[in-house]
């Protein structure tokens, strides 16, 4: 194995998997609503509890703490991403700077999508079918599979088709 072999084997840009993405922000005035939630985090015990449990979107008070996860986000196995235009955030020159290498999404685009899933969801709810001859439609794959098929229906010989 030459040199190259080897430190291409051990380079951990060379074998980036598929990370988890995770948007982030500054700290932020909790007074602030938010369309969607953003957990608060103040430490680095509360940054690896949020990110175990899956959070999707960090707000991070400390600069410390996100240098942290900036650099090192390879260990937490999660790819940053910044949050940018958050209501109730300060975007300070020190963050930018901190933050500038980092993928970029906007919070309004965000809030837009997930406004619209949720309307289309609403839509397909409204449009399906409730009942059909007086019984309830199932609405999961589940409980069309556990549906009793009529004791005179015999598929064995073919009964019931014509």
């Amino acid at each position: 194995m030459t040199y190259d072999q080897v430190k291409e084997s051990i380079d951990p840009s060379k074998k980036k998997k598929d990370l988890r993405k995770v948007l982030i922000c500054p700290g932020r005035d909790i007074r602030v609503e938010s369309a969607f939630e953003i957990n608060v985090v103040e430490n680095v015990t509360e940054l690896t509890t949020l990110l175990s449990n899956n959070a999707a979107a960090l707000s991070i008070s400390d600069l410390r703490v996100t240098k942290l996860l900036v650099e090192y986000a390879d260990l937490f196995e999660v790819e940053p991403v910044l949050l940018s235009g958050v209501p109730g955030c300060d975007y300070t020159p020190a963050y930018e700077q901190l933050t500038w290498s980092l993928e970029r999404t906007g919070y309004d685009a965000l809030v837009i999508e997930v406004g619209s899933e949720e309307r289309m969801n609403a839509l397909k709810e409204a449009e399906r079918p409730k009942m059909a001859g007086g019984k309830p439609v199932p609405n999961k794959r589940q409980d069309v599979v556990d549906m009793k098929v009529p004791d005179d229906f015999d598929v064995e010989d073919g009964a019931g088709y014509d």
